[in-house]
């Protein structure tokens, strides 16, 4: 009984964390999630991917299609803020309080303020691209082609796009020698009114690596388990990293009560009080959960085996939610499946009504995107382009005091422990 209720807690820990329903996919054919090993083992990273799609013959805005978890380093946050920030959309995961209106951005108009807010977003993830450029190379990037080349190649579609402010304009990017004999890099758009000096959007931007004018982050600390798991890893909770009110930001997502009613025509209610209870820490589940993940946060040894493990779950995330039970089926369905349908329904008023956007990502959990891929490749007509690769957390059991040998002694005893329960679940 103990260890049937151990191995439930670990599912809702990582299931309400947003790690197993994000990750479900990772594996063999998965194009969205994988595991780095460093240093011979000792260090496991968690990467992420962030993929172009393109419709045939280039028409139309090329739409993203970017992994989240709710739990990882902040760099990861930050690298997604700005590329995020960068879209003329962005269509974003979050469930909403029972009886929530629309989000409100969906009504706003895309006049000069939001194009020029989105101009300065643009130039900063340029800027920080040219930043990374000359840290790695030791000189500035010659224009913004050579930048192009930062995400990698096979990725300019996922950088091209950028290369032009919210008006159509090409971005001026050039470098000057400082009286220190530096070079620096910057951006430039003359806004709205393409013109030399200007107020309000017809400001003009400036923005170098050196001084990028940060958007401001998340601030949104939540109580719950996610909160509660990032606190005891170490690491930062998505909604207190991210600035999700952005103008070009918009919900894609359903409300608790429609979560709660399509459980219960399925019969599956009790299933939508666990889920809850576990985000919000409250019931036996939230509440045990939270026990033990206090413990782990005291411990430098635990917290770096911890997320060793959390990383090595990953290749059998989808097997070990689906051994639950059959109950866990109608759940899986609604917050996975019919969410896409809502993400797809908003896609396509976005390409039906607004023609002049140009690009549009979409960030949600990595184990929506296959089902997302499938129908934009199958249902409207894109084709997958670049592809970039963000690095989301990594485990070092370095500082837990392993060996190398003790490392991957302990790796292979959870990957035992995991087809054990697997091959017991089917």
């Amino acid at each position: 009984m103990v260890k049937r209720a151990m191995v439930r807690t670990l599912a809702w820990v990582l299931g309400a964390s947003g790690m197993v329903p994000a990750l479900a996919t990772y594996g063999p054919g998965s194009e969205f999630t994988r595991v780095v090993e460093s240093d011979d083992g000792l260090k496991t990273s968690l990467e992420m991917s962030i993929r172009a799609y393109e419709q045939a013959g280039g028409k139309g805005p090329t739409v993203y299609l970017v992994g989240a978890v709710h739990v990882g380093d902040l760099g990861f946050y930050q690298e997604l803020q700005r590329f995020l920030d960068a879209q003329d959309v962005v269509l974003f995961e979050g469930v909403g309080e029972p009886g929530q209106a629309r989000d409100a951005r969906w009504d706003l108009p895309r006049d000069d303020e939001v194009k020029a807010a989105t101009t300065r977003a643009r130039a900063r993830f340029l800027a920080s691209l040219a930043g990374a450029f000359q840290e790695e190379h030791g000189r500035a990037p010659e224009s913004l082609v050579d930048l192009g080349g930062e995400y990698g190649e096979g990725a300019a579609d996922l950088i091209v796009p950028s290369f032009l402010d919210a008006w159509g304009r090409a971005f001026t990017f050039s470098s000057v020698t400082t009286g220190a004999g530096e070079q620096v890099s910057y951006i430039a758009s003359l806004g709205s009114d393409g013109a030399l000096g200007g107020e309000g959007a017809a400001s003009d931007v400036f923005v170098s690596p050196s001084y990028l004018g940060e958007a401001p982050a998340g601030d949104k600390r939540g109580e719950g388990i996610q909160q509660k798991l990032a606190d005891a890893l170490g690491l930062q909770f998505q909604l207190a990293a991210m600035n999700h009110d952005a103008p070009n930001w918009r919900n894609s997502d359903v409300s608790v009560d429609v979560v709660i009613q399509r459980l219960k025509e399925r019969g599956a209610e009790g299933e939508s009080e666990m889920l809850f209870n576990a985000l919000s820490g409250e019931g036996f589940m939230g509440k045990l959960s939270g026990f033990l993940l206090g413990l782990v946060g005291r411990s430098a040894t635990l917290r770096e085996s911890t997320k060793a493990m959390m990383v090595d779950l990953l290749a059998n995330a989808e097997d070990m939610m689906a051994m639950q039970g059959e109950a866990f089926g109608p759940l899986m369905d609604v917050i996975l499946h019919e969410r896409n349908e809502v993400v797809l329904r908003d896609l396509q008023e976005v390409l039906r009504e607004e023609p002049e956007v140009r690009t549009i990502a979409i960030i949600y959990g990595a184990g929506h995107l296959p089902g997302l891929e499938e129908a934009l490749t199958g249902r409207l007509g894109f084709a997958p382009g670049g592809q970039h690769w963000v690095r989301a957390m990594t485990a070092d059991l370095g500082k837990a005091g392993m060996s190398k040998a003790q490392a991957q002694r302990m790796r292979d005893m959870i990957k035992r422990q995991m087809e054990r329960q697997l091959k017991r679940g089917r």
